[in-house]
């Protein structure tokens, strides 16, 4: 299944930063800030970062479990691999989740662990 979302769209959206961004609190800026021991303005600057270097390659899936469908990319930065799910709903990108992979998560690059 190819992504929901054209990456090239979702880059430029995430370069846009709020209001066309919303990331989530609990499953994206805690999660980066508590794994990276950053503020959480700066988790938010670093999730934004970790988008605009995602290809095609980091796709792994999407997930149409609940509305919008999201799709799922991984990423490996720093030594760290990272799970990173988002939509686009009316405009916005939606980062609904970013924080290291809880299992290993295969990507058409290959498999993102925790250690990258």
């Amino acid at each position: 299944m190819p992504p929901a979302y054209p990456l090239e769209e979702v880059r430029r959206l995430a370069g846009l930063g709020p209001p066309r961004v919303h990331l989530g609190k609990r499953n994206a800026i805690d999660m980066v800030a508590g794994a990276l021991t950053l503020k959480p303005e700066d988790a938010g600057a670093y999730i934004l970062a970790l988008i605009g270097r995602l290809t095609e390659d980091n796709y792994a899936h999407t997930k149409t479990d609940h509305p919008p469908p999201a799709d799922v990319y991984g990423l490996p930065d720093g030594g760290r691999g990272w799970y990173i799910k988002f939509a686009i709903q009316r405009g916005r990108l939606l980062v609904i989740s970013c924080h290291v992979p809880g299992e290993p998560l295969r990507t058409r690059s290959g498999t993102i662990t925790y250690r990258g």
